[in-house]
């Protein structure tokens, strides 16, 4: 004999109920009274029913699935990100679905295409860099879309970032008021908006207190921990070394300590390190790291909120939204005043 699968109608049956109760029951569609809820889930334990959850949403239009699209999984910022925003999504009863991009842009369009097929209600989104294509088809998708931690003008859709332009700024008059004049820079990928304003917050620092701009005090980094480590190396070749060196994420900057620590210099007594985001798990394996904070759970939680509130007013037409945080400077052990004797470059 072949099993079927059980109904509404057979969980109505053996809960002694309407059909409409045991629909207002689990859509959470009509008040219920308590005896008769607890009635139909008994049932439906019975009976080993499962709701066909995708054909629900269909039905009314939602999935209750909000897709997440972060660069890089491995990087303790983004994953906070990601995991605020799966909490705060929880919270208002939306799952998440997470989607890794690995900074490769077809990718990126890869998952942007799953997310649509799959007819998330929403999606906040960390791109890898300044890929058109991806914008143009979220746009073209109508799905609500907010940005995180990036800022694109030309996009129409919903934003969320931190001032990286100022907590660069605020860095480097630190370090400068230490006393430093030559200040090294791991830099991150120039795709990215948030590379490029911390950059031109570091330099416009350095002008507005009348010291000089040295590409040889620039590393082109990639946010990675090995272009912390080679950021370094090649830094403390030069013939003009730096007393400190701004690494634009905390990844570059414990790798950056842990390369100088293999030179025998000391930090901050010979080189002062500072970095940038603050990340959790990073501060707990560097607690001297001097960095800048961004307010991770607060950018995610707004992230959230806009994108919620995108999908249940169910708005065709909208103004874009703009949230600007502000960042703010966390001084700790890794940075001190310059240093009074000279090194020599490392071999």
């Amino acid at each position: 004999m072949q099993n079927t699968v059980p109904t509404i109608k057979d969980v109505a049956r053996i809960a002694n109920v309407s059909i409409t109760t045991v629909s207002h029951t689990i859509n959470g569609t009509r008040k219920v009274s308590e005896e008769l809820r607890t009635r139909v889930y008994e049932a439906m334990d019975v009976l080993g029913y499962q709701q066909n959850s995708l054909a629900r949403g269909l039905r009314l239009g939602e999935t209750r699935t909000i897709g997440i699209i972060i660069p890089d999984n491995s990087n303790p910022f983004f994953a906070d990100i990601a995991r605020y925003i799966e909490n705060a999504g929880f919270e208002n009863g939306y799952s998440a679905i997470l989607c890794n991009s690995d900074d490769l842009p077809e990718k990126e369009l890869t998952y942007i295409q799953v997310l649509i097929e799959k007819q998330v209600d929403g999606i906040i989104f960390i791109t890898a860099g300044k890929n058109s294509r991806s914008i143009e088809r979220l746009q073209k998708s109508r799905i609500p879309v907010v940005i995180v931690d990036r800022h694109f003008e030309a996009a129409s859709m919903d934003e969320v970032y931190v001032d990286n332009y100022r907590g660069a700024f605020e860095a480097t008059k630190h370090l400068i008021a230490l006393g430093h004049r030559r200040i090294g820079l791991v830099s991150g990928p120039s795709v990215t908006d948030t590379s490029s304003s911390r950059f031109a917050g570091y330099r416009d620092a350095l002008s507005q207190f009348g010291i000089p701009f040295d590409e040889t005090m620039i590393y082109a980094g990639n946010f990675r921990p090995e272009s912390g480590r080679q950021g370094v190396r090649q830094l403390m070749k030069s013939s003009n070394l730096p007393t400190a060196i701004f690494c634009l994420n905390d990844m570059m900057a414990v790798a950056a300590i842990n390369e100088l620590q293999k030179m025998d210099l000391q930090v901050p007594q010979d080189v002062s390190v500072i970095g940038y985001d603050d990340v959790g798990i990073l501060s707990e394996l560097a607690e001297n790291l001097t960095t800048v904070h961004q307010p991770i759970d607060q950018m995610a939680t707004i992230a959230s909120r806009m994108v919620i509130e995108r999908i249940q007013n169910k708005e065709t037409t909208f103004e874009k939204k703009v949230e600007i945080l502000q960042p703010s400077l966390i001084i700790r052990s890794s940075t001190g005043k310059r240093r009074r004797h000279e090194i020599n470059p490392v071999p």
